[in-house]
């Protein structure tokens, strides 16, 4: 499995108004090494890169979970987290889908720091 290095968020520009990233993810997204990660414990999760339109990437996942206001930002295998963009805090919450079964709801985290704590553990 490759290690992911760093990634790229999308710019503030095209961000919903108002809607900020966390410090600790754009940090993050600059170096992964902060992340325990080697051949004995792969972290599981992959960094989405901003490449496709945000209107598009947010609509798509709009359609699939009925959810508005979600920005992906990682996923792993059926499983997918977001930011809810509603969230104009600057620390917003994160809802976790299983993408595969989406009618069961999503998990909703306090923040991203919180994720990543549960993500670094394999919670999902």
């Amino acid at each position: 499995m490759n290690k992911q290095t760093q990634f790229t968020p999308y710019s503030k520009d095209v961000l919903p108004k108002g809607f900020s990233y966390p410090e600790s993810y754009l940090k993050l997204a600059k170096d992964t090494s902060s992340i325990k990660y080697d051949d004995e414990y792969p972290f599981p999760w992959w960094f989405e890169n901003a490449k496709r339109s945000i209107n598009d990437c947010m609509e798509l996942h709009e359609r699939m979970t009925g959810q508005k206001g979600l920005l992906v930002f990682a996923r792993h295998g059926d499983w997918g987290a977001f930011f809810n963009t509603y969230d104009k805090t600057g620390n917003p919450e994160v809802i976790v889908y299983d993408l595969g079964a989406v009618d069961t709801g999503g998990d909703t985290i306090t923040n991203f720091d919180e994720w990543l704590e549960l993500a670094i553990k394999d919670a999902w």
